[in-house]
């Protein structure tokens, strides 16, 4: 009998398919090695040191940050440390510690120089946000909006803040009554939320007054970590045609509907031509009032940006103070210093205002080393090179620049003892508990609100937040952690934003 070849093994002209695989494959190969020797050996960024399988291969860096959350809090660092300020991560792309970064590529740039502009595509919005707008556009709006967060207009918000604040404390008054364990990240939440979307809006999410998040508060989270998948595919063409179909994109849809739920309502607010509230003027107002005169402000531009201030305000002020109170809570003695400062510094909580906390000196240390233990953005988003040198070495156009805040605040050429929560390194002098072990720290390189032309203009206002909420918080209320808790942030990934766990505390109410 005739053997009887299977016709998927052998192709017309004789030729196997199998061979034709095997053969695919040498080339595939082929052509992945010749692409590593390339981009190790022969790139323009191979005059910059680093692992060479992610000189060779961005999938580690995609995997490890946008997939894992661990790359920012696990591995920069680490690669800094081996190689320096400047550590090549990926074929086209440079992690650059703050020490060369901020006055390099963030500072300001002489007459006739490209910035490094921030990488298209990386902000909620699509068009005409201030995030990411090119430079004359940036600068457009930022003389526009800049106004409204000056030390005058900030100070007008206070009975805002002060209103939140109340029911803060009334809510959590309530809780320690009845004697009741307490997530205390989402009361944080709930208040920077309602806080900032009153700041913006005149809107509040009623989060604080229900005691529960508001389904658009939900829906951020879903949507960053949404958005952070969606990027690791999209660093694949052929990846993100195929996650755009299932439920990736689904999931980052979320952070576009809170963006049109915001838009919504600031349409509807602008059809009833609000210009203020109670006599009190929020950011949307102040938008408004710029739609006349030169260089004016237009609607698709106020609608593409107030969404970015809501969303900006609340979730980095969020995780700033649930940072703050985690590590001053794993410290008694910073507690119990912090406490005493507070309480003996005001005759009433009355006394507590805007002008008068930021004489605390222990309590701003004790919010700085917060920020730098436990930056609100632990990461910033990627910039671009216009084609120049950093450190002497030339950046192609077009590579991408990313900045760690978290593994530049932990470097341990910037500050001693870098991995250890000690308010007292930012005292003065003149502070009873100054330490000159921290004297030559290189302090400089501190940006929690980035730097350069394009950094939070909202810092001010968000610092107000900050020292307004602790004080008051801390001068009605005792707060004690539950046990087991030490590696609330240990346990913590960065997915374009902290992915936080709950924090369990138990409160009373202060001895008068």
């Amino acid at each position: 009998m005739d053997h009887v070849l299977n016709p998927w093994l052998v192709a017309n002209d004789g030729y196997s398919v199998l061979g034709i695989c095997a053969l695919l494959l040498v080339f595939a190969a082929a052509y992945l090695v010749s692409l590593a020797v390339y981009r190790i050996w022969f790139h323009p960024l191979s005059v910059f040191p680093g692992p060479p399988l992610l000189a060779a291969f961005y999938a580690p860096y995609v995997y490890h940050n946008y997939l894992r959350g661990t790359w920012t809090v696990q591995t920069v660092g680490k690669l800094h440390r081996r190689y320096g300020n400047v550590v090549r991560i990926g074929p086209n792309h440079l992690a650059v510690d703050g020490a060369v970064a901020w006055p390099q590529v963030y500072g300001h740039r002489r007459q006739g120089q490209q910035e490094f502009a921030k990488l298209a595509g990386v902000s909620v919005g699509e068009n005409h946000s201030i995030t990411d707008a090119p430079l004359e556009l940036h600068r457009r709006l930022r003389r526009h909006l800049g106004e409204a967060f000056r030390d005058s207009a900030t100070a007008a918000h206070e009975p805002r803040f002060a209103l939140h604040a109340d029911l803060l404390l009334r809510r959590l008054e309530e809780r320690a009554d009845r004697a009741e364990v307490v997530n205390i990240v989402d009361w944080l939440t709930f208040d920077a939320f309602d806080t900032f979307g009153d700041f913006a809006l005149s809107e509040a999410f009623g989060c604080l007054d229900k005691a529960d998040y508001h389904p658009w508060v939900l829906e951020i989270g879903q949507g960053i970590r949404g958005m952070s998948t969606r990027r690791a595919y999209q660093c694949y063409p052929v990846l993100g045609l195929i996650a755009d179909s299932f439920s990736v994109k689904r999931q980052a849809q979320h952070l576009w509907d809170f963006r049109k739920s915001v838009r919504a309502v600031a349409a509807e607010l602008t059809e009833q031509k609000k210009d203020a509230i109670d006599g009190k003027q929020d950011l949307l107002t102040h938008m408004m009032q710029k739609r006349h005169g030169v260089d004016a402000m237009s609607m698709p531009e106020i609608m593409e940006n107030i969404p970015i201030f809501v969303l900006a305000g609340s979730e980095t002020n969020a995780n700033s103070l649930c940072g703050f109170f985690f590590h001053v809570l794993q410290h008694p003695n910073v507690y119990e210093t912090l406490t005493r400062e507070i309480r003996t510094a005001f005759k009433a909580e009355e006394d507590i205002s805007f002008r008068s906390v930021p004489r605390l000196e222990y309590m701003q240390a004790a919010i700085n080393e917060a920020l730098r233990i436990y930056p609100p953005g632990a990461e910033l988003p990627a910039r671009t090179s216009p084609g120049t040198c950093i450190e002497g070495k030339y950046v192609p156009e077009g590579a991408r620049i990313s900045v760690h805040q978290y593994s530049t605040f932990r470097n341990p050429e910037h500050f001693v003892d870098p991995e250890s929560f000690i308010p007292e390194r930012w005292l003065s002098k003149e502070h009873p508990l100054y330490d000159a072990r921290f004297r030559d720290e290189n302090k400089a390189v501190f940006k929690p609100f980035s730097a350069g032309p394009r950094d939070c203009m909202g810092k001010a206002l968000a610092m107000h937040h900050l020292r307004y909420t602790i004080a008051r918080i801390l001068y009605r209320l005792d707060m004690t952690p539950c046990p087991g808790q030490e590696g609330w942030q240990e346990d913590q990934t960065v997915r374009l934003s902290w992915v936080k766990g709950p924090l369990y505390v138990r409160l009373r109410r202060c001895a008068a």
